[in-house]
Order: C-alpha cells, then sequence, then structure tokens
C-alpha cells in the first residue's frame, strides 16, 4: 500500500487512543470478523459467539474502527470485502501500525500462492482458504487463548 493510500485509509478512522493493555486485562478472549460476507460472519460466531466475546463488520470503516476500540485478541479479516479503493491487505497494514501485536488470520476464497505469501508477508498470523473448515478457525482461536494465557502474545511469530 503506498504511502498516500495509507493515509486515505487512516481518514476512516473517527478516533485513536491507546487500548493495547485491553488484552491482558480481559476475559474472555475478544474476537472481531471483518467480512462482508453475512454467511462467512454467521458461521464464525456460530463457532465462538457461545464463548467468546464477539463481533463482526461488514465494512471496511467499521472494521478499522471497531477493531482499533475494542482491540481484539484476535481478527478474522477476509481479504475482498467489496471496497472499491482498499482491500484485507490494506486493512491488515493499517491494523498493524496501530497495533504491531495484531493477532491478524486471513480468511479468503482465493488461495493462490501469491495472495498467501502476500498475507504473511504483510504481517498476518494465519491464512484460512474459502470454504474453511470450521476446525481451522477453532485451532487458530486455541492458540491464541493458550498464547494469551502463557503471555506470548502473537500467534505464530
Amino acid at each position: 500500500m503506498e504511502q498516500d493510500q495509507s493515509h486515505e485509509l487512516d481518514k476512516l478512522i473517527l478516533f485513536k487512543h491507546d487500548n493495547t493493555n485491553l488484552r491482558s486485562l480481559r476475559d474472555p478472549l475478544h474476537i472481531l470478523v471483518i467480512d462482508d460476507d453475512p454467511v462467512t460472519c454467521h458461521l464464525i460466531k456460530k463457532l465462538l459467539a457461545d464463548k467468546y466475546y464477539f463481533r463482526a463488520c461488514g465494512n471496511i470503516q467499521e472494521g478499522l474502527n471497531d477493531y482499533l476500540f475494542l482491540m481484539p485478541d484476535i481478527l478474522f479479516l477476509d481479504i475482498n470485502l467489496g471496497d472499491k479503493t482498499f482491500n484485507g491487505l490494506d486493512v491488515l497494514k493499517s491494523i498493524l501500525k496501530h497495533d504491531p501485536k495484531a493477532n491478524v488470520v486471513i480468511i479468503s476464497s482465493n488461495g493462490t500462492t501469491e495472495n498467501i505469501e502476500e498475507a504473511y508477508n504483510n504481517g498476518a498470523s494465519g491464512f484460512i482458504l474459502k470454504p474453511f473448515n470450521p476446525s481451522k478457525i477453532i485451532e487458530y482461536t486455541h492458540k491464541c487463548e493458550s498464547n494469551k494465557k502463557n503471555q506470548e502474545g502473537i500467534l505464530w511469530n
């Protein structure tokens, strides 16, 4: 993402404050999904909402602001968010700029080697191909929960 494009994405953020200590101070895990597909959001909610705090957002602006407000323990982020200017990888970069310890797992139907490498090269903690096996969502969530209990921070780095 070019510098001016990053600046444009930052314009969508309505407020900025330091919530980085929230993760260590709360239980259960806080999980955020940013995906414009309501079916994906519903499936992940069905898997996780009974045990964890869960929030889903369907667009980039809502997702960025909810992320910075909640500082979730883990974010499941779609790449193709239906926005003509930005995609999930742009959101990933913006989130990591504001929260370098973010646990972001990309979920995408585009599982090309280039797409997966780009996600990891831009700081993703994981990648799940759509349609996803529910066990992968649970696996990343349990890994995040285990790392939080052991105070290890980032998922796979």
